[in-house]
């Protein structure tokens, strides 16, 4: 269960990131954009929130890794936009709609390879967790380039 607290931590802070630029830019595209990631992230919370609540009634007495717990918010600050809001609006990202794309899907790219890399030195019985929020990452990548190609 604790490689789920470094997946939940990463959701909110991309929504976190999404909700805080919504009060800074005025473009209708770029807050309907923003909007919408936000939602995502939600989403995404929502369901490793339901895996960890799952996991808790599979296993109510599961030791919680401590270093995990610990460690979780600055995993997620380090793999998910390191620089928080002031770097995506730094780097143009909150610019336009393409630009915001582009860096969401930088970021689900970063996410996937941070996971890819936590999962070579999680034990065993971590490792199906880390795999169920690759495939999500990985679900949300696609969706994120169907956007960009769509215009969306």
């Amino acid at each position: 269960m604790s490689a789920i607290n470094i997946a939940l931590e990463m959701e909110k802070r991309g929504r976190s990131i999404y909700s805080r630029a919504l009060g800074i830019v005025s473009d209708p595209s770029l807050l309907k954009l923003l909007g919408r990631l936000e939602s995502e992230e939600q989403n995404h919370y929502d369901y490793f929130q339901n895996i960890v609540q799952k996991e808790n009634n599979a296993s109510p007495n599961a030791p919680e890794s401590e270093w995990i717990a610990t460690l979780a918010p600055s995993l997620a600050a380090e793999a998910l936009y390191p620089g928080g809001l002031m770097q995506a609006a730094y780097s143009g990202a909150l610019e336009s709609p393409e630009k915001l794309i582009s860096t969401a899907i930088e970021s689900e790219r970063a996410s996937i390879k941070f996971y890819e890399e936590l999962i070579k030195q999680m034990p065993e019985s971590e490792k199906p967790s880390i795999k169920n929020i690759i495939l999500q990452e990985q679900s949300h990548l696609a969706e994120l380039l169907s956007w960009q190609q769509s215009g969306k």
